[in-house]
């Protein structure tokens, strides 16, 4: 269940980023 939520975390966190740096290129 932790393991579970903390990939979840985990991807979250990386589309947060990809977001960051699409806004920084545009």
């Amino acid at each position: 269940m932790v393991y579970v939520s903390c990939q979840k975390f985990s991807s979250y966190s990386v589309q947060i980023s990809l977001l960051g740096v699409a806004v920084l290129l545009y």
